[in-house]
């Protein structure tokens, strides 16, 4: 990410295209398949036309007129190969789609998977002064596993996933999945097309509401 991709910004309007100068960064842990979790520094950059925040998978935008934050993930035909789960820890995709599948096939726990992920993997080298610790949580497992679902869906549905940024992240993508579940319960699903009495139970009530 080098350029701001806002429609709305005052650079963007003028064709006057500016890298984003303004960066940060901080420590962080990253879980890997392949090398277990490693020290890494993660960055964000703000563009100074607009103030758009941009970090590795979306980016923050404040919505006009109101004091609502918003963050927005990033509309891409190649999914990220890396999740943030939180502030400071971020999870290879592949790791992610490798827990989910052992939840929904062998009903491994979220707990118990990061006690498997741990006994797999000795204690991380990272500098001394590092300030973050490679303690992988069960709750890590489920932002995970709820943020690459949305952004499947999202994508299926050629939608942009966006969730509150001003609040605790274990409540940060149930609003999107509630909205997620109501169009499911409106619109059926793909693989699902059919109604038979095994899986579609029918209810019919009369016009003062009582089941017939």
């Amino acid at each position: 990410m080098f350029f701001c991709i806002n429609s709305g910004c005052k650079y963007v309007l003028n064709d006057t295209f500016r890298k984003l100068q303004t960066a940060a960064e901080h420590e962080a842990i990253l879980y890997t398949s392949s090398f277990g979790p490693i020290p890494v520094q993660a960055h964000q950059f703000t563009c100074n036309g607009c103030g758009i925040v941009y970090h590795l998978d979306y980016f923050v935008h404040t919505i006009p007129g109101m004091n609502d934050q918003r963050r927005v993930y990033y509309n891409e035909d190649v999914g990220p190969q890396v999740l943030q789960v939180s502030t400071h820890h971020f999870i290879e995709t592949s790791l992610v789609r490798m827990w989910r599948s052992n939840m929904l096939h062998a009903w491994v726990s979220a707990s118990n998977t990061v006690k498997v992920y741990d006994s797999c993997w000795p204690k991380p080298w990272a500098p001394p002064d590092w300030t973050v610790s490679a303690n992988l949580q069960y709750k890590y497992v489920y932002n995970g596993f709820k943020l690459l679902l949305l952004l499947e869906w999202h994508k299926s549905h050629l939608s942009i996933l966006m969730v509150p940024q001003t609040i605790d992240q274990a409540c940060q993508f149930e609003e999107a999945m509630v909205t997620m579940k109501l169009k499911i319960a409106m619109n059926g699903q793909v693989e699902v097309n059919h109604q038979c009495n095994k899986c579609v139970c029918i209810i019919k009530k009369d016009d003062k509401g009582k089941c017939m």
